[in-house]
Formats: C-alpha cells, structure tokens, sequence
C-alpha cells in the first residue's frame, strides 16, 4: 500500500507517521536523541545523532513501505554551519541555547525594542543574530570556514534532496526574517556579518523541494522502487496546528512539549504585528501567531524524580488526591520574564502531592496569561486543542480546562506535529489540492473536557 510520510524532528527527540490516501495514520514512532550542555547555558546537539535518529523513527513505521511524499516538522531556530560541501562545521547550537544572552542584551539596548518589532514582529533580536556575533568572536576559525549559514530544517532539506529551503514559519523563528516582505531582513544581516545568499533559500510552505535522494531512502530502508518527493520544512508548531486541526481563524492550539506553546489562528498579520509574538504564515492560509513558555514539561519531569516518583501514573495519582490550589503553594514557571522557576507558600504541612499539582496548575496559570496575548479577539466559548505531552494527562488537561475556562479537545493522534507534516506530504502525492483539504480527510477521533468551574471558584492566583 502506498503512504506519505510525516517526520516532526523536535528538541529532543524525532517521531514518524504513515498516513494513508483514506486519511487514516499508522502508528507514531519515537526516537529519542541527546541535548547536550557543554557549559550552563549552553545547548547543543550532535548532527550525525540526529541523522541516524531521524532514519531509526522511519525504519519502525516505514520499512519496507513505498512512500510518495515526506513532509518535514521541525524545531525553529537551531543554528548550524556549513563548509562548501554542505558538511557542518561544529554541533547544532539549539534553540534553547543563552550564550550570547549578554550580547543580545546589548543589541536590544542600542537599537531599542522597536527598531525590531518593526522587522520580526519581535521586540528582541532573536536567536540568530545575537549567536552568530558570538560565533565570530569566539570561533574564529570555525567561521573563516563557514559557506552557509544553516538552521536544522534547512540542514535536513539539503542531505534528504541536495537542495536548501525553508518556508516562513522556520525563518520567523531565526529573527532574522521580515515578516512584512517575507525575505530575509538586509539590516539584520548586516548586523550579524553574514550575506542574504548564505541563507537557506526561502520556498513557501505546501511547496515540493526535491526528491528523496535514493542513498537516504536505503537509509530509512525504504521501497526503493518508488521515488519520493520532498515538502518544504515547516516549522513544528505549525505542522502541529495543521495536525490538531487548528486551521480557522480564531481558534487556539495549546502544545505542551519541550516548551509549551499558544498559537491563535488570525487572518491579518497588521492585527498581530505588534504584540511582540512569533508571527508567520499558515500553510492554511492566514497567520499563526505564537508565544512560548520556556521549559514546559521538563519541570514537571524533574519535580517527578526529585519526589522519588519512576511512575508517571502514580505521580498523577498523587496529584489528583491533591486539592485544587494546592492549600496556597504556588509554582511560577517564569519569575519576572525570564527563564527560571520559583515557588511560594510552602507550608511544612504540603506533600509531595501538592508539589505535582502546584506544577500542573501554576503552568496552566501561565498559559492564561499568554492565551490573553495571543489572541486578537477573545472568544470566552471557543474551545482550545491541546496536544503534546500534558495532554496524555487527563488531570493535566481537566486543570487547563478549568484554569483557562474554555472546553479542552484532545486530537486523537499520537502525535500532531507528525500528522501535520503527512498532511503536507499528501500535497505532494497529489492526494489533495490544499492543506485544508488534506487535514478534514483525515480520520483521527478527538475527546473534549469540559471546564470544572466550581473546583477553582475560591481559588486566587495571585
């Protein structure tokens, strides 16, 4: 049977999809792959790691299959350099990576917020320019043998096809992207010391790249019999969105993975323009807008093992026997903005219990806050699709339900990123004429949570 392929390469770890021609997706692979940290603050990633994961996941759900398109999800902003041969010059510096904090403090003071927000739509410098700085002073001889100048979603474009691109979503994330113009911003290069045609090649999202180059289809051991065409990269929480079936304006995305992520549908990028959130264009049609919450599930992960907790379900368990609002003990995954956590009203009367659950609820509580920046015009009875690793957790799920005061839908599919790049991918089997399309013939099944408005009435946040 013929499929179409959809590969999400997230922060940590890489998941792949089959999706058939009557909508109905196979089972979800997952491989994960290391996030390294050479010194506090920095992240990075080893790129033949990730290459041999990447084929690891495809092997378990397409071995053998004959695959007529691949559709690409990505992290957004992981930086990479290249030498002429397209071979890369050092690790992957992630996303998350803060080395060059200091200088993208610096920048943001001399130009000011707005000069900017009047390019990205952000009002900081992003992740490229101030790392690249960083590079040229700090790794000179790495830079003297720089040809291009790469992200990931890039980087796996060209060794899958030969070819570089990338669409909007991945180039939003860079901060060196205008998103006005939709082409790389010449000041912001400038400032970062490198040339517009260093730069991936900007393809829009839904566009064929190129064909699976045959040495990779023996890598992921695939029919080699069927050539396989290659979708322009997009970033994850797009394909998220597309694969949750966020594809409307006004409707909202919650994804609860390495970060957590809000992203509300739009049709004018003028209404958005100035909230300072990561804008970009939908392969729907319209604008995704989105903000993040830095560090997401990991917390929860590490207050599980801190606990002495090895079972996520008795970990739950415990939480769930816990009272709404935790007696007053409150977790702020964001003190003041910036990347770190902090509790208050610890009581020696709180258990482990109220630790897991002042998690899940002070998370939520953050999502709130983001949910009001993210959308243009607040609609009180719209529902939120929630997908990712929290939403697994029914407790998780009823809490953001309650705390953000809106229905809760889980997608049925295991994972969505994945889904929404075999939705792409089926774009260039010709199985559809649009993503929309593409994403309503899909056959997944959703659950819907209801908000408990009475177990947080008496509960105060601040």
């Amino acid at each position: 049977m013929n499929g179409v392929l959809g590969i999400d390469i997230g922060t940590t770890a890489i998941k792949a999809v089959v999706l058939g021609e009557d909508g109905r997706p196979g089972p979800t692979s997952a491989v994960n792959y290391g996030l390294n940290s050479p010194q506090g603050g920095w992240f990075e990633q080893d790129p033949a790691e990730l290459r041999r994961a990447v084929a690891a996941a495809v092997r378990q759900v397409a071995g053998g299959s004959r695959i007529l398109g691949v559709g690409l999800s990505t992290q957004g902003g992981a930086l990479m350099l290249l030498d002429e041969r397209d071979e890369p010059i050092g690790p992957i510096y992630s996303w998350m990576d803060g080395r060059a904090k200091e200088i993208s403090a610096s920048l943001r003071a001399e130009h000011g917020e707005a000069y900017f927000a009047g390019r990205t739509g952000r009002n900081d410098p992003g992740l490229a320019l101030p790392l690249l700085r960083w590079l040229a002073k700090n790794k000179l001889e790495d830079f003297r043998r720089v040809a291009r100048i790469s992200f990931v979603d890039d980087w796996c474009a060209r060794w899958m096809t030969g070819r570089s691109g990338t669409d909007g979503s991945n180039g939003a994330m860079t901060g060196l992207l205008n998103i006005h113009r939709q082409a790389w911003d010449g000041e912001l290069l400038a400032a970062a010391g490198v040339k517009s045609e260093s730069l991936p090649l900007l393809v829009g999202a839904g566009r064929t790249l190129g064909e699976l180059r045959q040495e990779v289809a023996g890598e992921w051991g695939l029919d080699g019999g069927q050539k396989a065409v290659v979708m322009t990269p997009m970033h994850d929480q797009h394909c998220a969105a597309l694969g949750g079936g966020v594809i409307e304006p006004g409707q909202v995305m919650l994804s609860t993975g390495t970060a957590w992520v809000l992203m509300a549908m739009t049709a004018e990028l003028d209404a958005t323009a100035s909230l300072g959130l990561f804008n970009a264009p939908a392969v729907t049609g319209g604008w995704g807008s989105l903000g993040a919450l830095s560090a997401g599930n990991g917390y929860y992960d590490q207050v599980v093992g801190l606990c002495g907790l090895t079972d996520l379900k008795e970990a739950e368990k415990e939480a769930a026997a816990a009272e709404p609002g935790t007696k007053g003990l409150r977790f702020a995954p964001c003190v003041g903005g910036q990347r770190q956590a902090g509790w208050s009203n610890w009581r020696l009367d709180h258990r482990r219990g109220d630790l897991l659950r002042a998690v899940m609820e002070g998370m939520c509580v953050e999502a709130r806050t983001w949910l009001k920046r993210v959308e243009i015009r607040p609609n009180p009875q719209a529902q939120i699709v929630m997908m990712g690793g929290s939403a697994k957790s029914s407790l998780w799920a009823s809490i953001a339900a309650s705390i953000l005061g809106r229905p809760v839908v889980i997608p049925g599919a295991a994972d969505a990123a994945a889904l929404g790049a075999a939705v792409v991918a089926g774009l260039g089997a010709g199985w559809w004429p649009d993503a929309r399309k593409g994403r309503q013939s899909v056959k997944v099944e959703s659950r819907r949570i209801e908000p408990d408005v009475k177990a947080y009435r008496e509960v105060a946040w601040t």
